[in-house]
């Protein structure tokens, strides 16, 4: 039996994947809490667009977290044209 996303049951591990649109950790950032749709570049699955929330970002770069069970971290550093800004609403 698969999950939401097509997946069958088993270790995480399995489930993880690796997201090729990451970047490093700059060493200074601004904390908050926006909410976002960021754009995220899946190994196996490609390009999706996944609604979370930005808690650390610089000028160039935004830290986002969500939950997926294809990713085995709270969230990713991208480049900020990777992420828009969305409503609380998700809209």
């Amino acid at each position: 039996m698969s999950d939401a996303y097509g997946y069958s049951p088993g270790p995480p591990s399995a489930q993880w994947q690796d997201i090729t649109n990451t970047v490093p950790i700059p060493d200074r950032w601004t904390k908050g809490a926006i909410n976002v749709a960021v754009r995220v570049e899946w190994a196996r699955d490609g390009e999706e667009r996944i609604d979370g929330v930005a808690t650390r970002w610089t000028r160039d770069v935004v830290y986002v977290e969500f939950a997926d069970p294809r990713k085995a971290t709270t969230g990713i550093w991208v480049v900020a044209a990777d992420v828009r800004r969305v409503s609380p609403s998700g809209q």
